[in-house]
């Protein structure tokens, strides 16, 4: 509720990473811009979020198709809910995180992505290690 309060106009994505792995294993939107606390925090919805992994990943062209690798088409959840998932992340052994964006820079472009050389092991594209 903190984060909803400090960062009204960002992007807020909880996500789950595996240490070991080193792969994100999960991640959905808990606010997007303009969202009210109100809002957010009257709905009844509940929604578990699978885990999946990198055997799951896709690949899609970039060229005009903004997509959001996240559980965006979840409804918005309340703060109990966001709890819950949380909890779940933890029990799995996994770190739960939480990121922010501004609407602006909340999706992948050149300019947001740091690339390594060959010797990385991966790169940040904005949001997460992958």
């Amino acid at each position: 509720n903190e984060c909803k309060k400090a960062y009204p106009d960002c992007y807020i994505r909880l996500a789950a990473f595996d240490s070991v792995k080193q792969v994100q294993v999960m991640s959905f939107l808990v606010q997007k811009p303009g969202q009210t606390a109100a809002a957010s925090s009257s709905t009844s919805y509940w929604a578990m979020a699978g885990t999946t992994g990198e055997k799951d990943m896709k690949v899609w062209t970039p060229i005009d198709n903004q997509k959001f690798e996240t559980f965006s088409y979840l409804p918005p959840l309340s703060d109990g809910d966001i709890a819950k998932q949380v909890d779940f992340i933890i029990r799995n052994g996994l770190s739960p995180c939480l990121e922010f964006a501004s609407k602006e820079t909340s999706t992948v472009s050149n300019d947001s992505t740091v690339r390594f050389t060959g010797s990385a092991a991966g790169y940040y594209d904005n949001r997460y290690w992958t």
